[in-house]
């Protein structure tokens, strides 16, 4: 296909469904946006979403924070989608002017009556936290069924679970405790900008005081 462009030839690609997702309520404690993720891999498996754009909308996405919309689409990968897409929001604005680019926003949203190639609707306040067990995605259990499995290793990190949340709400949990002896505990910030402000916040001394290891390896 490359040498085909190349030569100034046509290079046909099928056009991606696009499908919607509607989203109702909100997500109850210690439920995030990886759960949401998990819930629709484990519904249509690591195969289900090739060729296919999918397109959060509803008054649910809006209880959603950025974070929680960055780990899902960064995950719609793990589906076989070609994208995952919400709408340019104040959730949006709010998160570029922490950032110094509010002038960059502008708003994005679904258009009235449009026309999804197929629809899946989900309840927030009915989901609960998952977990992807080996060696598949898609092979999901809720933490409740793995309530009595030993945990040996714990990485908090990667380009999915790398954020500023995710490492305070863990610094919170560990204050003043010590990780379990027989535990690795490891942490891989996805940005230096990260770690700074884990730091700056004061969350970094509970999380180093517990006994856990820091790798930059991923905010360099």
């Amino acid at each position: 296909e490359v040498v085909m462009a190349m030569a100034g030839n046509p290079y046909y690609i099928i056009t991606p469904e696009v499908w919607g997702c509607s989203l109702e309520g909100e997500l109850p404690g210690w439920v995030v946006g990886k759960d949401i993720i998990l819930y629709l891999l484990k519904e249509f498996s690591v195969k289900g979403g090739i060729g296919k754009i999918m397109e959060f909308y509803g008054p649910g996405v809006q209880s959603l924070e950025m974070a929680d919309r960055a780990m899902i689409a960064n995950m719609a990968v793990d589906m076989g989608l070609t994208a995952a897409v919400f709408p340019s929001d104040e959730v949006t604005k709010s998160y570029l002017k922490m950032n110094g680019r509010e002038q960059d926003w502008r708003e994005l949203k679904v258009e009235n009556g449009a026309v999804y190639d197929r629809v899946t609707e989900i309840d927030l306040s009915r989901m609960e936290p998952l977990v992807a067990c080996p060696h598949s995605p898609d092979n999901v259990k809720t933490a409740h069924e793995l309530k009595n499995v030993a945990v040996d290793q714990v990485i908090i990190g990667s380009s999915a679970s790398g954020g500023y949340r995710d490492f305070m709400v863990a610094a919170d949990i560990l204050k003043g405790k010590m990780k379990h002896p027989g535990t690795e505990l490891d942490i891989n910030p996805a940005s230096r900008q990260d770690l700074e402000n884990v730091m700056e916040m004061g969350g970094l001394s509970s999380l180093i005081m517990a006994g856990t290891r820091i790798c930059e390896s991923g905010c360099l």
